[in-house]
């Protein structure tokens, strides 16, 4: 495309327009951004994710051979007709089989009510009683369900919510 034009709004005082002209994309920031405004970090997050769960590998907490269903709710486990097979170390490598939450019938829900639709318990909802795409650990498929499971394992162990504690334990050597 010669032209496109998409619009991210982070909250009602924010957004940034992305622009892109013949291969050249221009960011725009408008209206009151500053280094407080919060902004999606989309799938940027799922390093974040990764760092941690092997951060808790290292200390002896999880293992990533350990079932997923291990350290989920009941009500997680049982969405997911049981997670037979599904280890974490499979969810880190997107080798899960798990289905995608993240389809149009979640994005027109994402639409109508951001705040609601977009928390963990609510969003992964839309993957349970989906059918699985194939045995664990057989092949990779994108699934940003993986993810979204990883970071309630991390809210279960850690007692408190993924969103609201930043400051998590994570070291990258300068």
């Amino acid at each position: 495309a010669l032209f496109a034009m998409s619009t991210v709004q982070a909250d009602p005082i924010a957004s940034i327009k992305h622009v892109v002209v013949a291969g050249q994309s221009k960011s725009i920031a408008t209206e009151n951004t500053g280094v407080d405004t919060p902004f999606s970090i989309a799938s940027i997050g799922k390093i974040f994710t990764a760092v941690l769960i092997l951060q808790l590998v290292q200390d002896g907490r999880l293992n990533l051979e350990d079932p997923a269903a291990q350290w989920l709710s009941r009500d997680v486990v049982e969405g997911f007709n049981g997670l037979a097979g599904v280890s974490i170390k499979q969810m880190l490598q997107m080798s899960s089989g798990l289905p995608d939450y993240y389809d149009d019938r979640y994005l027109e829900s994402v639409f109508i009510d951001q705040k609601k639709t977009q928390v963990p318990e609510v969003a992964i909802q839309y993957a349970y009683d989906l059918p699985v795409l194939f045995v664990p650990g057989k092949r990779f498929d994108y699934s940003n369900t993986n993810y979204l499971l990883l970071g309630v394992i991390l809210e279960n162990l850690a007692g408190e919510s993924y969103s609201q504690r930043p400051q998590y334990k994570a070291y990258f050597p300068v």
